[in-house]
């Protein structure tokens, strides 16, 4: 079996990459949306909140593997041609913005209101509230929840796979059909996997450690 693996793993490491790369899109879609999501749901406007939250429960209702399916076969219904790189993107974007916004969402809610009674009190705008103040504590919090969302986002890249997508799984599988020796070649997947999500989670750990006892110092 190692030396199958031997064989496999240059051409794995590169499908590798690429599912690194497939994650690292989805979260520069998906982060950003989830702020500008959180910050939307504190809207005073109740149409606007009640908006936010249908986008919220959908994405987080709705399967990743459907979100790619539309992105990548429903939109050519309307003449919308993605590639296999961008749909994957585009659909773990979405989905991952969901989930980030709720970690958004409940980073805010950790923030005293007295930084905003304190911020308005020597005079700063609302814009510069938000930008001095808030999203940088907002951030900080939410640090580790995103890692291990970021981790979540990472192994839900082998969907690609199901549209032809060279990502780490999908080649896995192409090798498999290959050489029939499935479960030599998906032991080693596994690992490569687990060789990314494990010390990443393990990140998230410390840092969130180091959270918790941050107020206890104050």
């Amino acid at each position: 079996m190692f030396s199958y693996w031997a064989e496999w793993l240059p051409s794995l490491l590169g499908a590798l990459v690429t599912s690194v790369t497939l994650t690292a899109g989805a979260l520069a879609i998906g982060l950003p949306l989830g702020v500008l999501i959180a910050i939307t749901a504190t809207a005073s406007q109740r149409s606007i909140r009640y908006l936010v939250i249908a986008f919220v429960e959908l994405g987080r209702g709705v399967p990743a593997l459907i979100l790619l399916y539309f992105m990548y076969f429903g939109l050519t219904q309307v003449r919308i041609r993605l590639s296999d790189t961008v749909a994957v993107m585009a659909a773990l974007g979405l989905n991952c913005a969901a989930y980030a916004s709720e970690i958004f969402r409940g980073a805010l809610e950790t923030i005293p209101h007295g930084q905003w009674e304190g911020a308005r009190a020597i005079g700063l705008s609302r814009r510069a509230i938000w930008t001095y103040v808030i999203l940088p504590q907002m951030q900080r919090n939410a640090v580790p929840p995103i890692i291990g969302l970021s981790i979540l986002v990472f192994q839900t890249t082998s969907l690609a796979m199901t549209i032809g997508a060279s990502d780490l799984m999908g080649l896995a599988a192409n090798i498999g059909s290959v050489t029939f020796r499935y479960m030599s070649v998906i032991m080693l997947a596994g690992l490569l996997y687990a060789a990314v999500s494990i010390p990443a989670s393990q990140v998230a750990g410390v840092l969130q450690r180091r959270r918790e006892r941050r107020p206890a110092q104050r």
